[in-house]
């Protein structure tokens, strides 16, 4: 009882698993641009303009990771306490005890994230690497284990 669980889905893992999806969904976007194009109805004099497939993934990828940075309820976490109950500790080693300001850092990175992949694809005539590149170093950081973006929130105050 009140043993540490060492089998988690960590940030890590997560952040591998976003950055690999992310990478995936630019990817068949690329290559199938026109797959299943979605028309919305019009509602009460609003039209939607049509949409790809994947293009509606991307926002539903993109409206998850909002979802958690706003609500702070993130898939790790969600996880863990689904499998382990009550047994589940939020472990301290993974937050900063001299953080100036009670925000997490995970919670941060996500808000970032969207903010980042939505700019590369308003303007993607420009900044079409943008989201490639996020998705990228979301990649390294869950291979490796250090992510700068975590580390920069920390270093500031971020919890």
């Amino acid at each position: 009882m009140g043993e540490k669980v060492d089998n988690v889905m960590s940030e890590r893992l997560f952040r591998l698993i976003l950055g690999l999806s992310l990478m995936g969904i630019l990817y068949c976007e690329w290559i199938f641009p026109n797959i299943g194009v979605v028309t919305f109805p019009n509602i009460a004099g609003w039209q939607l303009p049509d949409i790809g497939a994947w293009r509606l993934v991307e926002c539903l990828y993109l409206g998850m990771l909002l979802f958690e940075g706003i609500t702070n309820l993130r898939i790790p976490i969600i996880v863990s306490r689904i499998r382990y109950g009550s047994e589940y500790l939020h472990h301290l080693e993974e937050s900063n005890l001299s953080a100036k300001f009670g925000f997490e850092a995970e919670r941060m990175l996500r808000l970032v994230v969207v903010l980042f992949v939505v700019i590369g694809l308003q303007w993607d005539e420009f900044l079409w690497w943008l989201p490639w590149f996020v998705g990228f170093m979301l990649m390294l950081a869950g291979i490796t284990s250090i992510c700068p973006m975590v580390m920069f929130f920390r270093w500031i105050g971020l919890r």
